[in-house]
């Protein structure tokens, strides 16, 4: 099974600048996010993470199929990270420093060489849901409990860089960057029409968008000539139907020359960036060797676009009040729609 491959950003020579001044809210908006793939974390592994402006510890208890738990990262006896030189120890997370043990739910169970646990022992838990391969972390800014969930997944559940989730699928192809930018703005490049026809290559975009809740549903059915992926002069139908979960995961179903699933995930580092991950898998069925050839021409074409829309993100100003047209497609109903978190 191949590694996920950290992707440098194409943020060399962006402007500094904090992504607050960039942008007019909060830069940590409410939604599930995806801090780590479920292979990444086998049973009784320690992680550090550094996620909302936070410094965060993630462990998977010990048992044979031990769940995962984030913590916020420092001891609140002296301050040691829990996330370099932890260990787990059954389903507690040990300080590297005095052995001081924490719970599931942050609680501390046991102070070695003491009589008493001191009552204000304790660190902050975080929810987590783990589903589809994705560990997940729900972000309030109240600290409000989850009040939804994000689906299962099953084409690329537990399959990993490199594993096949099922055997209609091949095995999933991975992909990292650190972006300077924020999740609302990379979620709402799902719903620009005019990008897609200017930037992406594609011919005669059909739009169309519809929200429920915490889901938003985006359907663009176009037409694309297949110079970009080597084969000058073959044009075909294609359809792409996104859903948005929130504003952390975003799974879009490809119906071209085979039939593709794409899931990318947004989770705010600080301030300033945010950590976008790539999932990619194509339907084996009807021919294995047919879809092997599309899934490679088709990931490196879905690479080369988000780089391209890298180099845009980085460095384009977020406009309350953009000049739109009918061009454009469903902008307005995502910006109304995205509010809520």
């Amino acid at each position: 099974m191949n590694p996920e491959t950290p992707h440098p950003p194409a943020h060399a020579g962006a402007a500094p600048g904090p992504t607050t001044a960039r942008f007019p809210f909060d830069p940590f908006p409410r939604s599930w996010y995806l801090v780590a793939w479920s292979d990444e974390l086998v049973a009784g592994a320690v992680l550090p993470l550094a996620y909302f402006g936070r410094e965060l510890v993630l462990f998977r208890t010990a048992e044979a199929k031990g769940r995962p738990v984030v913590l916020d990262a420092y001891c609140p006896h002296l301050g040691a990270h829990l996330g370099h030189g932890g260990a787990v120890c059954g389903e507690t997370l040990q300080c590297p420093f005095h052995g001081w043990r924490f719970n599931a739910a942050g609680q501390c169970v046991l102070v070695p060489h003491a009589s008493r646990i001191p009552p204000l022992a304790e660190t902050r838990s975080w929810p987590v849901h783990e589903t589809s391969g994705m560990i997940l972390v729900y972000y309030d800014p109240e600290g409000a409990a989850p009040g939804w969930a994000v689906p299962e997944i099953p084409e690329v559940g537990g399959a990993g860089a490199g594993g096949a989730a099922t055997d209609e699928w091949l095995p999933v192809e991975r992909r990292r960057w650190r972006v300077r930018t924020h999740v609302k703005d990379t979620n709402e490049n799902n719903c620009d029409r005019a990008h897609l026809l200017f930037m992406h290559g594609l011919e005669a975009v059909d739009s169309t968008a519809e929200t429920e809740g915490h889901v938003m549903r985006v359907r663009h059915a176009f037409k694309a000539e297949m110079s970009r992926i080597g084969m000058p002069g073959t044009v075909f139908d294609g359809v792409v139907e996104g859903t948005h979960t929130g504003l952390g995961v975003l799974q879009q179903r490809i119906r071209s020359l085979v039939e593709g699933l794409l899931v990318s995930t947004q989770t705010p580092i600080d301030g300033e960036y945010v950590d976008l991950r790539f999932a990619f898998t194509v339907k084996s069925a009807p021919n294995a060797d047919i879809a092997r050839v599309a899934m490679t021409a088709m990931w490196n074409d879905l690479v080369r676009d988000v780089e391209d829309d890298i180099r845009i993100w980085e460095r384009k100003a977020y406009l309350s009040r953009p000049v739109l047209s009918e061009a454009d497609g469903p902008i307005g109903l995502y910006r109304k729609w995205s509010r809520q978190f």
